[in-house]
């Protein structure tokens, strides 16, 4: 009834492909969010009535996570790329 032998096994390349594309594409879309709205933060901290200190650590934080989201982009297909 079903083939459980793993050499048979097709995984739908073209379907995988797509979905790891679109995953990539909405992790570069929310990185980029998070380093314009760390930006902002930054520049317009006086305006928004928020200390220097405070804008300049959550820019800080801002800009770690874009690092590790960017981090993740770039090691992508050498983490998820095994598993399949």
């Amino acid at each position: 009834m079903f083939d459980t032998d793993p050499d048979n096994f097709e995984c739908g390349g073209s379907a995988q492909t797509h979905a790891s594309q679109s995953a990539k594409a909405f992790f570069a879309a929310i990185l980029l969010i998070f380093v314009l709205c760390g930006l902002a933060i930054h520049l317009l901290a006086p305006h928004i009535g928020m200390a220097p200190e405070v804008a300049h650590r959550v820019a800080g934080i801002m800009l770690v996570v874009c690092s590790v989201y960017a981090l993740m982009l770039f090691f992508w297909d050498r983490v998820f790329g095994r598993l399949t």
